[in-house]
């Protein structure tokens, strides 16, 4: 049966941003998908850590000071100093400074002037005006025209010393354990080698100290002192001190190790 007046309904349009039925999605990375093995994360802290420069600390010009300096860092001499330096790090005396001491660094740089000996530095530099006073010995030696120098020479010769790296003791480039923190610092064949090479004792002290019966107590500093040939101190070291009371006591052992060189060092001919 019709019915009159029937209309259909209009058609209702769609939105201009309708997403469609089957829209585009965006590919599914490798690592999403069942079984696949979890992305590795970049490890930040494992990155190597950047190398921290070293301070410079200056004697400014117009002071004088006397003293020792030991420690880690460089030092810049503008004034007048009298005392050793001993520094892991470089030395620079400027023109006009002067510095009455010995001086043992990396790199020793001399404008104006040194009156002492240079032992075990990588490189020296005496540039012009410069003045040195003293012995040098260096892996290298630099001398500018106008300067002076006044002492033995010996450079080219390579240092048979290095530093421990876990309690930061001088000890010898050959050394398998370090006499000082007892750490193993070489392995394998070539420690062997080294090691069948034998090291004795050249000699040997033992002592100890307690107060006496009729005193309260005391106060002891143990100091190492090393001299060359001529009786002049190349090194000079604290290496403890503290307090005993009562019947408290201590007891030393100073020891000499020595043992073959591992290659062989050149010597200089004395003049008869």
């Amino acid at each position: 049966m019709a019915l009159w007046n029937e209309s259909k309904p209009a058609a209702t349009p769609a939105p201009a941003n309708a997403e469609p039925l089957l829209a585009a999605r965006p590919p599914v990375p490798p690592s999403a998908l069942p079984g696949s093995p979890a992305p590795v994360k970049a490890d930040t802290a494992s990155k190597p850590k950047e190398r921290v420069e070293m301070k410079e600390s200056v004697i400014a010009a117009g002071l004088t000071i006397e003293g020792k300096i030991i420690g880690t860092g460089h030092v810049r001499v503008a004034g007048k100093f009298k005392g050793d330096v001993q520094v892991e790090g470089n030395v620079h005396i400027d023109a006009g400074a002067r510095v009455e001491g010995q001086v043992r660094a990396g790199d020793v740089v001399v404008t104006g002037e040194l009156v002492g000996n240079i032992d075990g530095a990588k490189r020296v530099e005496l540039q012009q005006g410069g003045v040195i006073t003293g012995d040098v010995k260096a892996g290298s030696l630099t001398v500018a025209a106008g300067s002076r120098m006044r002492g033995q020479v010996e450079f080219g010769w390579e240092d048979s010393a290095r530093t421990c790296p876990h309690c930061k003791a001088t000890i010898l480039e050959s050394a398998i354990v370090c006499p000082g923190c007892k750490h193993h610092l070489r392995f394998g064949s070539d420690a062997a080698a080294v090691a069948a090479q034998g090291q004795r004792v050249a000699w040997q002290v033992d002592g100890s100290l307690r107060p006496p019966a009729d005193s309260q107590g005391l106060e002891y500093t143990v100091v190492i002192a090393v001299r060359n040939e001529k009786g002049e101190e190349i090194a000079r070291q604290v290496v403890n001190v503290g307090s005993l009371l009562g019947d408290q006591q201590r007891s030393f052992t100073l020891s000499i190790e020595t043992s073959p060189p591992r290659t062989l060092v050149p010597t200089h001919k004395r003049p008869s």
